[in-house]
C-alpha cells in the first residue's frame, strides 16, 4: 500500500527535476516459511523517464537495511527484501534518488509521502 498523504499516487510538481513518478508493492510467497517484499519505483525527470538513476531506501517495521536500485530505460527499477514467515509487515521508504549529480529533493513530489506498507502474503488469521 501507498501511504501518499492524500496527495495521490504519482506525479511530482512541474519543474521539479527527478521525482518518483509512481511507487507500487507486491508481497510474494517465496516457499513455505519466506516471503518477497518488493516495491517497483518509477523514476521521471521534466522530460519523461529517467535512466540510470539510483533509488536508495531504507527498510523498517519488521526488516532492517538499506536497500538500491538503478532504474532502466523505462524509469523503473525493484527493490525487494526476503523475509522470514514470522514477519508479517515491513515498511519501504525511499529516502534519496540520484542521477548523474543531479540529486531528488524530497519536496519535489507535494504531498506524496514515500513509504510503503507491506504485509506477509503468509501472515495467518489468528
Amino acid at each position: 500500500t501507498v501511504d501518499d498523504g492524500g496527495g495521490g499516487g504519482g506525479g511530482g510538481g512541474g519543474g521539479t527535476g527527478v521525482h518518483v513518478f509512481s511507487l507500487g508493492s507486491e508481497s510474494v510467497t517465496l516457499d513455505s516459511r519466506r516471503w518477497s517484499a518488493q516495491a517497483r519505483v518509477v523514476v521521471y525527470d521534466d522530460s519523461g523517464p529517467v535512466s540510470g538513476a539510483t533509488v536508495n531506501a531504507g527498510w523498517s517495521n519488521g526488516a532492517k537495511g538499506s536497500a538500491s536500485c538503478s532504474t532502466g530505460a523505462g524509469g523503473d527499477c525493484l527493490l525487494s527484501k526476503s523475509l522470514k514467515q514470522s514477519v508479517t509487515n515491513v515498511t519501504l521508504t525511499i529516502n534519496s534518488i540520484s542521477n548523474g549529480g543531479v540529486d531528488y529533493p524530497p519536496g519535489a513530489n507535494d504531498s506524496l509521502v514515500l513509504t510503503l506498507q507491506l504485509a506477509s502474503p503468509l501472515a495467518r488469521p489468528a
